[in-house]
């Protein structure tokens, strides 16, 4: 069968002494989407999609106390899945990620790209 999750979640920074050491103050906002596409192809096999868009408005540097800008995360994942038996499944999948982040070291750039590959083997018990 096909199935779909998506999901929303949305914070806001505190005005409190431990701000002024994080970065996430009053007025810094965080921003998180996800949305994730499965389909089960047989009893054993199941592919999926995911989409996972993660944004901070106002972050602050804590120790120039300036605002960084609105750093930005993104990942797309592909995947599949395949029971062994009852008990063991193994996942692959491959994840692609895209960064832009104004805080960070000046000199190295603000947006950061990639892709990782991994497995997974798992068992209930």
């Amino acid at each position: 069968g096909l199935a779909i999750k998506a999901m929303g979640e949305f914070y806001e920074g505190l005005d409190n002494a431990f701000a002024g050491t994080t970065g996430f103050g009053e007025g810094t906002n965080i921003n998180k989407f996800s949305v994730d596409l499965s389909y089960k192809v047989n009893a054993n096999t199941s592919i999926f999609v995911g989409y996972e868009d993660t944004e901070f408005e106002d972050l602050v540097n804590p120790s120039a106390k300036v605002l960084t800008g609105n750093p930005r995360y993104r990942w797309t994942t592909f995947g599949v899945g395949y029971g062994l038996s009852d008990a063991p499944k193994l996942t692959i999948q491959y994840q692609l990620s895209d960064v832009e982040n104004e805080y960070q070291i000046p000199g190295i750039g603000t947006r950061f790209t990639g892709a990782l590959m991994t497995t997974q083997l798992s068992v209930k018990f």
